[in-house]
């Protein structure tokens, strides 16, 4: 396969693909060629040169063909290996979609199928092989747990596999304890469709547990080390849960926690300028969608407002960026995010727990919570590596340094707090997949 790139005017250009050597009689290639601007896919059944002219209209895909150019990404996959890819995805994202339901596609639980196809996803894309355990089930007494501390959450439900899949966690949802009232609490940012409540919310431990286990969660506790216990300033955490309690999942920043440089956060099969070409197909379907999940956090790293996808692009051009460099820039605790949905500070699971960790004092650095994801969270030498733990975990999971109360498969935590704090931890992090291994000094 050959593929040139022809520009005869400013205007105008022509992509060349010279194809031979078929793998067998019905396979095809698939392409999708485009910016920010405009975007056009195609798809090659015969072997031989195929010309596609292309005139880029008005000026605002004249502007961003001359700063930029186009993109050309192929697909891995014939058409009959993709739809068996859409029919593997749609196992692992089908199921449990419901608090209520009777069947298995709108209940709480998660399918067997489903189950299935994630825990081969996970083995596939994160080398996350995950054990039966035999305990599936440990309560403990709730004086164990302390304000500050942490849980780890997995659910094989596709959504967690998929951000675990993006950062190289080995959970995907996170939440955090917090004693109000003389009453312990789970606090966190929720969002999910089983969840009987959404936004920021905090929920008595016990009734916590009783949905986590409905919802067929994998729940390990991390109790903070006595020192961070110590730290640990509970009103100055209850006041600041108020402060931001009701506010929306953090939408808005969800892909920037983790895209910390321009080249090095991508996932395998993720090329580094696909996501922006994506996102301006699916503008200009629905602008409202594209500006919660990429648009608005974009407008906020260059300090304007209102701007599109193409408008963001040139705007970062002007100043030596292209897009990818603008995803990169530092997200900031204290931006706040307006709309039909949301006003106010835009944080996710994790974003959450260090946010109140944060106001709770247990920094002596500052850092930016909304950089955080949940590797970022268990990493952090933040807790008690040597704990004495009950009876009840010790039989469950004879080896492990936490107790999981909750979950069929046993969860693991490569480099569980082990780095200490630093200044602007998380803001400027690159790990390359497929290891994801964190550079030297970050």
């Amino acid at each position: 396969m050959e593929l040139k790139y022809d520009e005869s005017k400013p205007t105008e250009y022509q992509i060349v693909v010279k194809l031979e050597k078929p793998r067998h009689l019905t396979c095809s290639d698939s392409y999708l060629i485009g910016n920010t601007e405009s975007s056009h896919f195609e798809e090659f059944f015969f072997r031989g040169t195929h010309t596609l002219k292309f005139k880029a209209t008005g000026k605002d895909a004249i502007d961003n063909l001359k700063s930029f150019g186009v993109e050309t990404f192929m697909f891995c996959e014939d058409l009959k290996d993709e739809l068996l890819s859409v029919i593997t995805s749609i196992k692992a994202f089908a199921g449990g979609l419901g608090m209520n339901g009777k069947i298995p596609l709108f209940g709480p639980k998660v399918p067997e199928y489903q189950e299935k196809a994630n825990v081969e996803f996970m083995k596939w894309a994160v080398n996350y092989d995950l054990v039966e355990r035999e305990t599936q089930k440990v309560e403990i007494d709730e004086s164990l747990v302390m304000s500050g501390d942490y849980f780890a959450v997995m659910r094989l439900d596709g959504l967690d596999q998929i951000i675990m899949y993006g950062t190289g966690s080995h959970s995907g949802h996170s939440v955090v304890a917090l004693r109000m009232d003389g009453e312990l609490y789970i606090t966190e940012s929720q969002d999910a469709w089983y969840w009987p409540t959404h936004r920021i919310q905090r929920t008595p431990f016990k009734q916590w547990l009783q949905h986590a286990e409905n919802c067929d969660f994998h729940v390990v506790h991390m109790p903070l080390s006595e020192e961070k216990r110590a730290q640990f300033n509970e009103e100055k955490a209850i006041e600041w849960f108020y402060q931001v309690e009701g506010l929306p999942y953090g939408y808005h920043n969800f892909l920037y926690g983790f895209l910390d440089t321009a080249e090095d956060n991508w996932p395998m099969l993720v090329p580094k300028d696909l996501v922006p070409v994506a996102f301006s197909i699916i503008e200009k379907i629905d602008k409202n969608l594209t500006d919660t999940f990429f648009s608005a956090a974009l407008n906020k790293h260059l300090g304007v407002e209102g701007y599109n996808i193409s408008q963001i692009a040139e705007e970062g051009s002007k100043r030596g960026l292209n897009i990818s460099d603008v995803m990169a820039i530092v997200e900031q605790d204290g931006w706040n995010y307006t709309g039909e949905y949301h006003d106010g500070a835009s944080m996710v699971c994790s974003s959450f727990v260090v946010g109140l960790w944060k106001a709770a004092g247990l920094f002596a650095n500052d850092v930016n919570a909304v950089e955080w994801g949940p590797k970022d969270v268990y990493q952090v030498d933040f807790f008690n590596k040597d704990i004495q733990r009950p009876e009840a975990c010790v039989n469950a999971d004879p080896n492990f340094p936490f107790c999981q109360l909750l979950g069929k498969y046993r969860m693991s935590f490569p480099g569980f707090s082990s780095i200490p704090e630093y200044a602007h931890m998380n803001d400027k992090c690159g790990s390359i997949a497929p290891d994801l291994i964190r550079p030297e000094g970050c």
